[in-house]
């Protein structure tokens, strides 16, 4: 899964997932593996279905990712 590979990667910078029909859980699923990932600086997930809970967990992860510069969560309805 993706989410597992994000938690061991050490030189992907850039994600782009858009319009990848991830919805919520997906996004719980990607905002655990950023908490402990260190190099990605920059995530586009826009186009995709992660609604309110999956916004605001991607939030969250932000809280213990001080590298993630760049998250794109436009038309995420």
């Amino acid at each position: 899964h993706l989410a597992e590979a994000l938690q061991v990667n050490s030189t992907l910078t850039l994600l782009n997932v858009a319009s990848n029909k991830i919805c919520e859980a997906g996004a719980t699923h990607l905002a655990e593996a950023l908490q402990v990932n260190s190099t990605l600086t920059e995530l586009q997930m826009s186009g995709n279905k992660i609604k309110d809970a999956g916004t605001i967990q991607m939030a969250a992860a932000l809280q213990a990712n001080c590298w993630l510069t760049e998250l794109h969560l436009n038309s995420c309805g």
